[in-house]
């Protein structure tokens, strides 16, 4: 890659080592360290008020909006329309067998995804709250909160007032190239709640690992609860934290054991199961580059064209980071400073170290799945501010030490809050527009106005209608047409929300595991034979807009229609629980095996397209073998199914049979389902696309599949409470407090 570095930043950037190389030669930079390792001076009082109002006044633009983006109109960008429908299913439906059906064909939510969120969420909704005010309310907290635990921050580890809210202004106002960064526009435009969440939390937990108190208790419990909110945040927090923690005392350093010890033993209890049986149905798909992160090239280039924090505008943060970020080299004698430098050298390996995880085996491959090192960029914008934040309260505390009398001390503060104030009048502007652009968007795009998904869909969309049918629909599982960029559309418009059927769609969050989103993906209502594809998906009904919709002759039966929109209805097959035979293997490792399933799905024939005819898939080694299945007198023609409604994570159908066959049930495959026969435990095998099933023998018999959490689930979670409990009280111990001497 050839890359043309900003200018500006590169003038800023020399201007700063000339600077900072003449005050070493001179010996004026400070020896001490003013950021405390523990208990700062409170200071002025009215000063750090000042702060938290100007911090507060940092996401005016974002409040000023709030009544909007709260409201029925606003919209549901990607992520948080998933998380919302999410969530409103489990403050519907509870989570009796701790599995969530609402997309594809359904998931475990501990295992596969943090909890915390959506259980918060779900909360919010059962107490009253619609489930997009309980998203929104969320992660327009998050945005809110992040400059303000800034300031909360820096007053606690001893930084000064101005410093402290120029790196809260800095996280307010980002510009980001990708949405893995801070800033209002990372929840505005990708709805990432748990990581608005997620952030906060991570700069109050550093500032409490720095600068104890009696409750020191406090940090393996803000360390336990990142875990749960946002693994990978908390993963890089911890691997920054514990490399900051080598510039300081064995004080400081034991209390960042001790949090993350307790964050480690949530994560294990929470996660280790899930990466466990990361298998064909859950196994990652999306884009390399979303996967790995960036190479260490492509990120050099983003900071020193200064679009990483700044893209699309004068590199205004990207130049106040890297010349604090220099500053801090320069002070290199200051424990705060090494610390800093320490934890944003760890950060800056774990971003680019997504190609060596990945050839690091299986266990690697399973890492970069679950830990992802583009999330690592994340926490590259705080350790940006809070070079700002340290740097700052070094140099004001070295001039304070030299000052020649009050009134130059005075005027140097006054000066001080002259320059941000002049940085707030150039910026917030800006942010005021960009905020301003969205919500002007979004208000073209509220119902009504006959362009309520912009140019993502066909024109007429009727959302308040389209929502009713959706909301009375009572049939199985209900596709929201899936071709791209219609899913968007239907996200955005909050079309989820009002189905209380599982959904053949995924919108943002988990839209990307497994080869069952390319399953529904590979879905198109108005191809032929649409409704045999439909029925192997267990899709009973069909949302589709203008040359999207099925034809008359192919199985369909509309439902209701409105413009260029219309429900439609299967007339005929199986719901979620079908009937068919095994006839052929596929045997491989996982990658052979969603290769496979992915090239049969997107072919003109595939294995779908006959409901009746299952294909086996058993994860092995090696490449992938395809062989024959003796039927052993399975015939599917004269079979009858009477399928009941049950709770999510269980189905129970009467299947009636001449001749034995096999029963599948159209969910997603799991190694905790268990399917008995007439009370009897039966053996289950996965199929195409990643369904599980069972062969039940001639007759009429009672089949039942319920799910349950990983063996020793629930008990690792309990176990992993006492560590956390068990830290807790460790964390107290003296010697981990009162650190004032490493100051």
């Amino acid at each position: 890659m050839v890359f043309e570095p900003s200018p500006a930043l590169l003038v800023a950037v020399a201007a700063a080592l000339a600077v900072c190389g003449v005050a070493i030669l001179r010996g004026a930079l400070p020896r001490g360290s003013a950021v405390a390792w523990a208990s700062g001076a409170p200071g002025d009082r009215r000063a750090w008020l000042l702060t938290y109002a100007a911090a507060l006044a940092a996401s005016a633009p974002l409040l000023r909006h709030a009544p909007f983006l709260l409201g029925p109109d606003a919209l549901l960008v990607s992520d948080a329309s998933s998380h919302a429908a999410i969530a409103l299913a489990i403050a519907r439906d509870g989570l009796p067998h701790g599995w969530v059906a609402t997309y594809n064909g359904g998931f475990p939510l501990g295992p596969h995804y943090p909890p915390l969120p959506y259980l918060l969420m779900a909360g919010l909704i059962r107490a009253g709250l619609s489930a997009r005010v309980a998203v929104q309310s969320l992660g327009l907290l998050g945005a809110a909160l992040l400059p303000l635990a800034f300031v909360a921050a820096g007053r606690r580890v001893g930084a000064r007032p101005v410093p402290t809210l120029a790196a809260a202004l800095l996280v307010a106002w980002l510009q980001p190239y990708h949405a893995a960064l801070g800033g209002w526009a990372t929840y505005l435009t990708e709805g990432l709640l748990a990581q608005a969440l997620a952030l906060p939390l991570a700069v109050w937990l550093a500032a409490v690992l720095a600068a104890p108190t009696r409750r020191t208790w406090v940090a393996p419990l803000l360390a336990a609860t990142l875990e749960a909110v946002h693994p990978q945040i908390a993963t890089v927090a911890a691997v920054a934290t514990v490399a900051a923690s080598l510039a300081g005392s064995s004080a400081l350093r034991g209390r960042v054991v001790v949090a993350w010890v307790a964050a480690a033993a949530i994560g294990a209890a929470l996660y280790v199961p899930g990466i466990r049986t990361l298998g064909l149905a859950f196994y990652p798909t999306q884009p390399a580059w979303k996967q790995l992160g960036y190479p260490p090239r492509e990120l050099a280039a983003l900071l020193l064209e200064g679009d990483l924090f700044d893209v699309e505008r004068a590199p205004a943060a990207t130049i106040a980071m890297a010349v604090a970020t220099i500053a801090a080299l320069a002070m290199v004698r200051s424990r705060a400073c090494r610390g800093l430098l320490l934890a944003t050298l760890a950060t800056l390996a774990i971003a680019g170290a997504g190609t060596t995880l990945a050839g690091a085996g299986a266990w690697g491959r399973a890492l970069v799945s679950f830990f992802i090192p583009l999330r690592a960029i994340a926490v590259l914008g705080l350790l940006g501010a809070a070079a700002v934040l340290v740097a700052g309260s070094e140099l004001g505390a070295h001039l304070e030490r030299h000052a020649t009398s009050p009134r130059a001390t005075s005027l140097r503060r006054a000066g001080a809050w002259a320059l941000i104030a002049a940085f707030a009048t150039v910026a917030l502007p800006a942010r005021a527009r960009w905020i301003d652009a969205f919500v002007a968007q979004a208000v073209a795009m509220r119902p009504g106005t006959g362009n309520e998904c912009g140019t993502m869909a066909p024109r007429g969309l009727a959302r308040g209608e389209v929502a009713a049918w959706v909301a009375r629909y009572d049939g199985a599982r209900l596709a929201l047409d899936v071709g791209p960029p219609f899913a968007n559309c239907l996200g955005l418009a909050g079309i989820p929300l009002a189905s209380h059927v599982p959904l053949g769609l995924s919108v943002g969050a988990y839209g990307h595991m497994g080869v069952l989103t390319r399953a529904f993906e590979s879905f198109v209502p108005s191809s032929p034979g649409s409704a045999a594809r439909a029925e192997a998906l267990g899709v009973r009904g069909v949302l589709a807009a203008g040359a999207r919709q099925p034809q008359p002759d192919q199985g369909w039966r509309v439902v209701a229609e409105s413009g260029a929109f219309a429900l439609f209805e299967r007339a005929s097959g199986t719901d979620l629980v079908g009937v068919g035979c095994v006839e052929q293997s596929w045997r491989g490792d996982v990658a052979s095996l969603r290769g496979a399933v992915e090239a049969d799905l997107a072919s003109a024939r595939s294995a779908l397209d006959t409901p009746t005819r299952l294909v086996a898939l058993e994860v092995g080694t090696g490449p992938l073998l395809r062989a024959p299945i003796d039927r052993a007198g399975c015939d599917a023609a004269s079979a009858s199914v009477v399928e009941r409604p049950r709770e999510p994570g269980a189905y129970e159908a009467t299947i009636e049979s001449p001749s034995p066959v096999d029963v599948v049930f159209r969910a997603t495959s799991f190694p905790s389902w268990r399917v008995t026969i007439d009370g009897v435990a039966a053996p289950t095998r996965t199929v195409e696309p990643a369904w599980f099933s069972v062969r039940v023998p001639p007759g009429r018999h009672q089949v039942v599949a319920q799910v349950a959490p990983p063996a020793g689930y629930l008990g690792g979670l309990a176990a992993a409470l006492l560590v956390v409990a068990a830290m807790a009280l460790a964390s107290a111990h003296p010697r981990l407090r009162g650190d004032a001497s490493a100051a």
